[in-house]
């Protein structure tokens, strides 16, 4: 079974609604997707990784990757997935800068929705089951990208 690897990366000593309100989003995401994946071969395991407090890594606070190295895809940050940016942006929370995914209709998102977390699983599941970026199924029962 293949093993996709979710981090979410915070800081030391720092505390902030978004990050927890993303962990939150991701641990419930985990635990509700976990027999569908499996039914596809794939495990996702959830890894919460706490950097130093320094100034450098406080812009990494919230910052979610995905990987599955039995597969070779190697960890990328969820918005380089989704092909949205980040900004920095003040935090009404902690009062202090917080990484803020911007998509393309101009939404901004600090604590980031299941939506967009969701999105990014699947992308890195899809990578996985049809490395090729085909479909590894049979279009003749398959209402899905064929069809």
């Amino acid at each position: 079974m293949n093993q996709i690897q979710i981090r979410h990366y915070r800081v030391e000593g720092l505390a902030c609604t978004p990050w927890a309100e993303t962990l939150k989003t991701l641990n419930d995401l985990c635990r509700q997707m976990a027999p569908r994946f499996a039914a596809m071969d794939l495990q996702l395991a959830l890894q919460e990784v706490e950097l130093p407090d320094t100034p450098e890594n406080r812009a990494f606070g919230n910052l979610v990757t995905l990987a599955c190295p039995e597969a070779d895809q190697p960890e990328t940050a969820l918005e380089a997935l989704l092909g949205v940016r980040v900004e920095h942006d003040p935090c009404e929370e902690c009062g202090d800068i917080c990484r803020t995914l911007v998509v393309e209709e101009g939404a901004r998102f600090q604590a980031l929705p299941s939506g967009l977390l969701m999105d990014g699983i699947l992308r890195m599941a899809f990578s996985v089951i049809a490395p090729e970026g085909g479909c590894s199924g049979s279009c003749g029962s398959c209402s899905g990208c064929c069809g």
